[in-house]
């Protein structure tokens, strides 16, 4: 009688075994052999097309200069998901976002300073019955943008790209960018500047659009499912001033 391997398994039961494993599990199953790969890859493509609908989650947006401690957050609503670049890995897809509001931001630059910077922060929250009451709320991806003065006048031209919050480029920002007047201070003289000084500059920046690799929302999503059971009848009270 010959010995049978879990390869030899039908693809049903295969599948069925597979399918209620967290997306890390199944990254780590991948590894396990070609067979396994298939299986685990096919559904977690399933599973990546599945979280364009958060269900009753929502992600929300944080954006904010350092100095703010504290800024409201922003709802943002699916508009797509698929790869960059033609990368058609499933390392390589990204969830596209859109905003119930389109935030805005001002960048005042002052004279040789290079960069200004933004916090950015994304999560997957469920809310409760009342403003500013959430039910859950899980950590996606996080970082620094620094926001250069070369890149704020290419991108005032048309010329920007996403500007990535993280070195994995996990979390990113496409904005409008608009060049606005910087008003001298009332009664303020007028000062000869040595020709190589970049001068002060000020911008005005529209969110246009949110990118997040999908594989970090559906980890966020899986640990949020997990931290439901714990989380039975408690609250997260978070509260914008």
């Amino acid at each position: 009688m010959s010995c049978r391997t879990i390869d030899s398994l039908p693809n049903e039961i295969l599948d069925a075994l597979l399918a209620p494993l967290p997306a890390r599990t199944l990254a780590t199953a991948a590894l396990v052999s070609r067979r396994f790969h298939e299986a685990a890859s096919a559904c977690l493509r399933v599973r990546l097309l599945q979280t364009a609908a958060l269900g009753t989650r929502e992600l929300v947006l944080e954006c904010h200069a350092p100095s703010e401690r504290r800024a409201p957050s922003t709802s943002c609503r699916s508009s797509g998901m698929g790869p960059l670049v033609g990368d058609a890995r499933l390392g390589g897809w990204y969830s596209r976002f859109g905003f119930e509001e389109t935030p805005e931001r001002e960048v005042l630059l002052d004279e040789d300073e290079l960069f200004a910077q933004l916090c950015v922060g994304v999560s997957v929250v469920q809310r409760g019955p009342a403003r500013g009451l959430f039910m859950s709320y899980t950590g996606v991806g996080d970082g620094v943008l620094r926001v250069w003065r070369t890149w704020l006048s290419d991108a005032a031209a048309g010329r920007g790209d996403v500007l990535w919050a993280d070195p994995w480029k996990s979390v990113g920002l496409r904005f409008a960018v608009e060049p606005m007047v910087l008003q001298e201070p009332v009664g303020a003289l007028p000062r000869r500047r040595p020709v190589s000084d970049e001068p002060a500059v000020k911008y005005r920046l529209r969110l246009e659009e949110l990118l997040v690799r999908t594989t970090q929302v559906l980890l966020a999503l899986d640990k949020a499912t997990a931290q439901d059971g714990a989380q039975t009848g408690k609250a997260i009270i978070i509260t914008s001033y």
